[in-house]
């Protein structure tokens, strides 16, 4: 991303509830899948059915900057958070000049911030914590918005891993080719 694509990204959301300096949300979201044929336990998620683990990373207006869909549903989201190239690129400090918002699942990053658990302070964590939830919000409703426009990713895959993991990536680009998260389907008037 360049400077003035991520000056567009503050700006954007900043323009939620006044959180400065966000380059995006991270978040994780399971696909489910028909039940793999090789490893088969570890595609089996905290939910108790197999799945995809899939981390994504979106902007202000639900478009996705970064997918990462190899995971198996077993993966914990500090696991798969760690071993990306995106946070990879954070942590050489090839990614500069903001952070990403996480949920509680991320560790806390100079560029990765997370909720204040349990804050004490009455009012500046809770503000935090509000405007941080407020504007983080956004990944869950990129997952959600994705996953009804592409049905088949609501549902499981019935389909090799590799290939279900080729539907998600591919889904993930159609979602973002898309000019406004509501706009009408074309085919159909």
């Amino acid at each position: 991303m360049d400077i003035p694509e991520q000056l567009k990204v503050k700006l954007d959301f900043y323009n939620i509830r006044g959180f400065p300096s966000v380059l995006g949300a991270v978040d994780g979201t399971l696909i489910p899948i028909e039940t793999p044929s090789i490893d088969e336990y570890h595609y089996v998620c905290r939910n108790g059915f197999h799945a995809l683990n899939i981390q994504g990373v979106c902007d202000a207006n639900l478009k996705f900057l970064n997918i990462v869909a190899k995971w198996p549903g077993s993966t914990h989201d500090s696991f798969r958070w760690t071993n990306c190239g995106l946070s990879a690129a954070f942590e050489d400090k090839e990614m500069t000049g903001g952070w990403l918002l996480g949920d509680s699942g991320y560790g806390l990053r100079p560029w990765l911030l997370t909720p204040k658990l349990n804050p004490r302070t009455p009012l500046p964590y809770r503000k935090y914590n509000v405007c941080h939830k407020s504007t983080r919000c956004v990944i869950e409703r990129a997952f959600g918005l994705w996953k009804m426009r592409f049905r088949c990713i609501y549902r499981p895959l019935h389909l090799a891993t590799e290939r279900a993991v080729a539907v998600v990536i591919a889904t993930a680009i159609l979602h973002n080719r898309e000019k406004s998260p509501f706009a009408r389907d074309r085919r159909h008037g």
